[in-house]
């Protein structure tokens, strides 16, 4: 429980993080309260910031991930400027290792990651936009395991995707259920 005199760093201390606490209402008196310690109105609570990355540059999307089922997040980017998706490793003590850097059919803009195969893996799904012109095309990178992926179909769009998400989380389908993809695109009014 939280006292009328805490503080965000106090607070900071108990809960054993870095945060920012916003203690609205704290200040005794008013607002029914009668002095008598009010409880904070809101509380964010943000860890440490650390900057990672396994891209070189141009990076438009990340998703923080478990790719290869080892109990710990990897991270998968993609790189704009560099035609590229990379993949990185998630390690036990917080970094990351580059295991793939997969060239994408075009400018990678967004990605999202589920099971569209079916097989219990997490696949990745690159929205990219065409060089030259208002085409795109979504990419579908296939997990084979242990933090790779293979090139899977790709759907070929008349205007260029700026978004793509699965359906459903990947966490929701069953085992052998393929998830579905929605992909928002550029379009011109008529």
């Amino acid at each position: 429980m939280l006292e009328r005199t805490s503080s965000p760093a106090r607070l900071a201390r108990a809960l054993g993080l870095f945060t920012f606490a916003l203690l609205a209402g704290c200040g005794g008196g008013g607002g029914g309260s009668g002095g008598s310690g009010a409880s904070p109105q809101q509380v964010a609570l943000f860890d440490l910031r650390r900057d990672v990355t396994v891209a070189n540059s141009g990076l438009t999307d990340a998703v923080y991930v478990d790719v290869d089922a080892d109990g710990v997040a990897d991270l998968v980017q993609c790189d704009y400027a560099d035609h590229t998706l990379a993949v990185g490793r998630g390690l036990f003590d917080g970094n990351f290792a580059l295991t793939q850097s997969l060239v994408t059919p075009g400018h990678p803009w967004a990605l999202a990651v589920a099971d569209y195969d079916g097989d219990g893996r997490v696949d990745v799904a690159v929205a990219c936009r065409d060089e030259s012109g208002p085409a795109g095309r979504i990419a579908l990178w296939l997990n084979t395991g242990n933090c790779e992926f293979v090139a899977g179909p790709a759907l070929e769009l008349t205007e260029a995707p700026i978004d793509v998400t699965p359906i459903a989380s990947p966490l929701a389908l069953p085992l052998g259920a393929r998830a579905r993809l929605l992909v928002a695109q550029l379009g011109l009014a008529r």
